[in-house]
């Protein structure tokens, strides 16, 4: 069957709602370096850019030298060891994916480290994906566009037959870095605005949108 267009999927806040999850072990972590933790609606906009972005971020702006950052780096991959898999899909996930993938080559990039990003799919997604990429230092992360080209090239696919699809502006800019087309989605961490001010090509309020869009594509 010749497969329509590939569609390539943030994973947090787009596949899997890991706010808690994350925040939990960013909080864990500043816990143990003695500093104050942060509600769990802070981290909205604490992750999305990168483990090592997320520590900086968190920590309070006066500790933020690279060696503090290093440190709460390293204490929140040990605590997000263990607290990782208390994530959930968004509801209605399998369902898209099932019907996504009768006609669509399926992907997932995150700016999760790539061991983390193949664990939790594969934990919560198993066998629903053709190519599964975290970040990869030979990469970069999102915005660069390095790792949807590759995930495209590997899926014989044109780039313009190629969707990102995520919940914030970093994705949408992926998009656009690489010459791709976008679908900002509005059940994760972001507002319409990010994504409308982003460029992104299309914007779904629900599953049921974002299914009804890719019949359409």
């Amino acid at each position: 069957m010749t497969r329509n267009n590939l569609l390539v999927f943030d994973l947090d806040g787009t596949l899997l709602d890991s706010l808690p999850s994350l925040a939990k072990s960013f909080n864990w972590a500043l816990q143990k370096m003695g500093h104050p933790i942060h509600p769990v609606t802070d981290y909205k906009y604490i992750i999305g850019d990168g483990a090592q972005e997320g520590a900086k971020r968190c920590l309070p702006k006066n500790y933020r030298k690279p060696e503090e950052v290093s440190a709460c780096l390293a204490m929140f991959r040990e605590a997000y060891g263990t607290f990782w898999e208390e994530t959930k899909p968004f509801p209605d996930i399998t369902a898209l994916l099932k019907i996504a993938s009768k006609e669509n080559c399926l992907a997932v990039l995150s700016n999760k480290d790539d061991a983390f990003t193949k664990s939790c799919v594969e934990k919560f997604f198993p066998n629903s994906f053709d190519i599964i990429s975290g970040y990869k230092p030979e990469d970069g992360l999102k915005p660069e566009p390095s790792a949807l080209l590759k995930i495209a090239g590997n899926a014989g696919c044109k780039i313009s037959k190629t969707y990102m699809i995520g919940d914030t502006a970093t994705d949408i800019r992926t998009a656009i870095n690489a010459r791709a087309q976008s679908i900002g989605v509005l059940w994760g961490y972001r507002d319409r605005e990010e994504l409308s001010e982003a460029g992104a090509d299309h914007i779904v309020g629900s599953v049921e949108e974002l299914i009804d869009l890719i019949k359409d594509l």
